[in-house]
């Protein structure tokens, strides 16, 4: 454009019509290993165990090498969103023990609350094609919560929205 029309009168903040130059991703192939797929735990300390234990036996790594590498830590949802969000930005680093990825997370007290919820809620909710039973349902359904709509187990995100 600037050879055939005209020359612009304030340069500062056009486009440059030399852009810099782009680092190349390397072309060899990446060392990736894909673990088994694994039955989901009940986040007791037991299913912890066991996902831990087959991470274990998965990598190769003998237990005490492993257990040298692994960093759990317990936190709530926020921490564990903050975390992984500055996981994030130090992803790819150049060194490994930069990376973070040797931290992993069990959710806390408001998680094991919210699964003792679940199991007093399921306890006590009733059978709603019987209108005799007085169970849990029928204040749900006074208060507008169709029983139909009851929040799964597995939804933690949406029963703190809750």
């Amino acid at each position: 454009m600037k050879d055939y029309i005209a020359l612009p009168s304030h340069s500062d903040g056009a486009i440059s019509t030399e852009p810099p130059v782009l680092d190349q991703i390397s072309c060899e192939i990446p060392s990736i290993f894909m673990l088994k797929l694994m039955d989901e735990s009940d986040n007791s300390a037991e299913g912890i165990g066991q996902v831990l234990e087959s991470v274990q036996e998965q990598s190769g790594l003998s237990a005490q090498e492993f257990s040298s590498r692994l960093q759990p830590m317990d936190g709530d949802l926020g921490t564990i969103q903050n975390f992984n969000s500055i996981r994030d930005l130090r992803h790819p680093s150049a060194y490994s023990e930069h990376s973070f990825n040797n931290v992993i997370f069990q959710l806390g007290g408001s998680h094991t609350m919210w699964n003792i919820a679940q199991v007093i809620l399921t306890t006590h909710f009733g059978d709603p094609s019987n209108e005799k039973d007085v169970g849990v349902w029928q204040y749900l359904e006074a208060l507008g919560i169709p029983h139909v709509k009851v929040i799964q187990k597995k939804d933690f995100t949406g029963r703190t929205h809750s």
